[in-house]
């Protein structure tokens, strides 16, 4: 190993090393998180590095959320750098990687974190996002998920065309905006659906919607459901909090997604590739996900026929 390390220097990667020498004592210095910005005509793309995981990702965006997506990065402590800046960088986090510098695996502010359809079928009833699931389910059951009149909506390929697709497909959602209420990464929307603060907020507060801060001029269309979004004693939102997980939470959050629903269906988690969480959530992956073998007749479905069909399949 050794021995192919020295070769792998030596025939490649020293000169990149050379190259970008005067980039590696700032990469290593703190173990710095970094991005940098790439503007395209349908999305800004955030191209990063996260020194805890020592992984690179991409992240796209809505170009007119690229500053709060920014500011957001750099209240976490992310660097935002120049496109070349980040090239060099990239190389020598990437030989440190190669080389076995030591990157143990573990948690990270940056970290990809939905469940892809293979991963969350092999999770058994008694793990805890599966539980977790079950709660999320309870608590859209409660908010009247069910008795919604349902939008026919096809974008993203997410074919709505039942009550029980409306239900799974805010299941499906809640996996991609807070890996099914398990965590509140802090950017974006809020809780388990991803509820924009704003949404709650009263007429007078200052809030970031379309790329721009704004003062609000009514109350938001959530305003009656205090606890949908975590806040201080003065109002303030806590973008990271246990307390999204808090039954009671969940359910204002909930019933927020349902008022934002009622108002323009699914539209507002994404009706193109660029943004939202429709772009992960397709009828075919919404499918896919076996949330019934968890949920049982009840919990998963809406419809008579469904709860018959789950009920012969038991």
């Amino acid at each position: 190993m050794r021995k192919l390390r020295a070769i792998i220097l030596n025939s490649f990667l020293f000169p990149l090393l050379l190259t970008a020498s005067s980039y590696a004592e700032q990469s290593a210095e703190a173990g710095e998180s970094y991005c940098s910005i790439h503007q395209g005509e349908e999305s800004s793309d955030f191209y990063c590095f996260d020194s805890v995981s020592k992984t690179a990702f991409k992240k796209e965006v809505n170009p007119l959320e690229e500053e709060y997506w920014k500011r957001e990065f750099e209240d976490r402590g992310v660097a935002i750098i120049s496109v070349e800046d980040y090239s060099q960088r990239i190389v020598v986090d990437g030989v440190e990687q190669i080389l076995g510098a030591g990157s143990p695996p573990g948690g990270s502010c940056l970290e990809k974190v939905y469940y892809r359809v293979d991963e969350f079928n092999a999770l058994p009833t008694s793990h805890s996002t599966v539980q977790n699931v079950i709660a999320l389910a309870r608590a859209l059951h409660e908010a009247g998920v069910c008795e919604l009149d349902v939008k026919g909506q096809s974008f993203n390929g997410i074919n709505i065309s039942s009550p029980d697709d409306v239900l799974h497909q805010f299941l499906c959602i809640s996996n991609s905006e807070s890996v099914f209420g398990t965590r509140n990464i802090g950017m974006g929307g809020r809780g388990p659906w991803g509820i924009h603060p704003m949404h709650n907020q009263a007429a007078g507060t200052r809030a970031f919607t379309g790329g721009r801060t704004v003062t609000l001029d009514r109350n938001g269309v959530c305003y009656g459901l205090p606890r949908a979004i975590v806040r201080d004693s003065n109002g303030r939102e806590i973008k990271e909090s246990n307390r999204y997980r808090d039954p009671a939470v969940q359910l204002q959050n909930a019933q927020c997604a349902m008022i934002l629903y009622r108002q323009n269906g699914f539209r507002d988690w994404g009706t193109s590739n660029a943004w939202g969480s429709n772009r992960h959530c397709s009828a075919s992956t919404r499918n896919r996900l076996q949330f019934n073998k968890h949920l049982g007749p009840e919990l998963g479905c809406c419809t008579q026929s469904c709860k018959s069909r789950l009920r012969a399949n038991l």
